[in-house]
C-alpha cells in the first residue's frame, strides 16, 4: 500500500535486465535466461527519487515566498515556480534513476553491477509529473500556515493574499 501512495503505476513487481549484462561462463556461453534487478537496489533508487521529489519541492515553496511580490505578481511567480520545479524534479528522477548502480540477480555465472533500463526510469519521472504539483501545493499549504502562525513578512503578506486559483 505505501509502495502505492509514493510511486503510483511505476512500483513493478521485478525489474527485467536484458541477460547480454550478466557475465559469460567461464567457456564463453553468453545467458539466455533473462536476469532481474535485485529488489532491495531498485526499491531503495525508488525511495530516494520519492525523497528528492518531495525536498526539491520543499525548498522550491520556500525560495518561491521569498519575495516582496504580492497579489497577481506573486500568483504568477507561483504558477511559473510550480511548472519550473515540476519540470526540474523530472529531470533530476530520471538522471538518478539511470545512473543509480543496482546489482542484478539470476545471473547464472555472478551478479554485476547495472543501471535501472530507462522504460523504469521513465516510467518513474512520470511519476514524478504528478507528485510535483501535488506536494508543491501541500508545502505551500503548510509555508501559508506558517507565515500566518510566525508572522514572518514575506509568507504572512501572500498568506493574507489568499488563494493561488480565485482572481
Amino acid at each position: 500500500m505505501k509502495e502505492l501512495l509514493l510511486h503510483f503505476w511505476a512500483w513493478p513487481s521485478t525489474i527485467a535486465i536484458d541477460p547480454l549484462v550478466c557475465p559469460v561462463s567461464p567457456s564463453g556461453v553468453r545467458q539466455t535466461a533473462q536476469a532481474v534487478v535485485q529488489s532491495a537496489d531498485w526499491q531503495r533508487a525508488y525511495g530516494i527519487a520519492f525523497a528528492v521529489t518531495a525536498l526539491i519541492a520543499l525548498a522550491a515553496v520556500f525560495l518561491t515566498f521569498e519575495t516582496r511580490a504580492m497579489g497577481d505578481r506573486f500568483r504568477k511567480r507561483w504558477w511559473r515556480s510550480l511548472g519550473v520545479t515540476t519540470l526540474l524534479i523530472t529531470i533530476v528522477v530520471f538522471v538518478w534513476l539511470t545512473r543509480a548502480s543496482v546489482q542484478t540477480s539470476g545471473c547464472e555465472y555472478g551478479a554485476v553491477a547495472t543501471t535501472i533500463p530507462t522504460s523504469y526510469a521513465l516510467s518513474r519521472a512520470s511519476v514524478a509529473v504528478l507528485q510535483t504539483p501535488l506536494l508543491f501545493i501541500l508545502w505551500t499549504a503548510l509555508v501559508t500556515l506558517l507565515g500566518k502562525v510566525t508572522r514572518r513578512s514575506t509568507w504572512y503578506n501572500n498568506s493574507q493574499f489568499g488563494s493561488l486559483f480565485h482572481r
